[in-house]
């Protein structure tokens, strides 16, 4: 039973209860005492629902400004830390307004053989913008070697990761397997194979707090840090400039990435609740 039809049975109950005191030939500052505290009820059950809509809408529209104000500046540069200081004032409405994630869907991907689950949720979509936060699932090992679309700055609000850097050496002798990544975020089934070897460059830790860029050329893995917490990464990923080269690529030619069980990433229940809890609670 949801909250509105249980405060409906239980004001007929009360009311009910008056009528019959009212109507009897005693106790009627009895009658009075109980349609005093009835009133008293219903004025705080209609107030803590206004409350809520309207700081929920108040929460959502805060940030929804804010995010346009901040897409202006970055409509003429992908370079996105010469806005060092909007984002971070982007990034500290997001944290007065964390309760504004209820409001947006969350997706996930996972992988077969690993523990491995990012949750992906998308905060504001816009022109030359999109704004998202991740979760990364508690003790994450290795990622794939990946690159990405789109230039991209961010920071963690929890936990830290190491984060790999790698290089193609196509004067290596060796047998790698190129992914496409495909429109809608697809990976495609069948590999190109390509000669050369994956070469280390550098690693570096995420730690929270610290704003950082990621041009969406450079190959790279991840991985839980130090601290082995899960991970909150506050996203801003340009729009311009993209890179139309994204892939995954292996040493392997099969892959063991797949969606979420109901075959669109989507994620429900306990399962969202959960990780949205774990976001309120690590932001507050």
């Amino acid at each position: 039973m949801n909250f509105q039809s249980r405060s409906q049975n239980e004001s007929v109950l009360f009311c009910a209860y008056i009528y019959q005191l009212i109507n009897s030939e005693h106790q009627n500052a009895e009658a009075y005492l109980a349609y005093l505290i009835i009133v008293i009820w219903l004025f705080k059950a209609i107030n803590y629902c206004y409350t809520s809509l309207f700081n929920k809408h108040a929460s959502s529209e805060a940030f929804l400004k804010a995010s346009k104000e901040f897409e202006q500046k970055a409509s003429n540069t992908p370079e996105l830390f010469q806005l060092h200081a909007e984002a971070t004032k982007l990034l500290n409405i997001f944290k007065s307004n964390s309760k504004m994630v209820y409001e947006h869907s969350l997706h996930a991907t996972k992988w077969t053989g690993k523990s491995n689950t990012i949750y992906k949720m998308i905060l504001y979509d816009g022109k030359y913008v999109d704004i998202k936060v991740h979760v990364l699932s508690e003790g994450m090992e290795e990622t794939s070697f990946h690159n990405h679309t789109q230039h991209m700055m961010l920071c963690n609000l929890a936990g830290d990761y190491f984060h790999t850097s790698w290089n193609i050496n196509y004067n290596k002798p060796g047998v790698l397997y190129k992914f496409k990544h495909e429109k809608g975020g697809k990976t495609s089934k069948e590999p190109e194979m390509i000669n050369g070897t994956l070469e280390y460059v550098d690693t570096s830790n995420y730690q929270p707090g610290n704003w950082r860029c990621l041009n969406p050329s450079t190959i790279h893995t991840i991985k839980a840090g130090v601290t082995n917490e899960r991970v909150i990464s506050f996203i801003i990923r340009s729009k311009l400039d993209q890179n139309k080269d994204r892939f995954i690529v292996s040493k392997q030619p099969k892959l063991d990435i797949k969606p979420d069980a109901d075959g669109t990433g989507n994620v429900f229940g306990d399962e969202r609740i959960g990780v949205l809890k774990y976001i309120v609670s690590a932001v507050q």
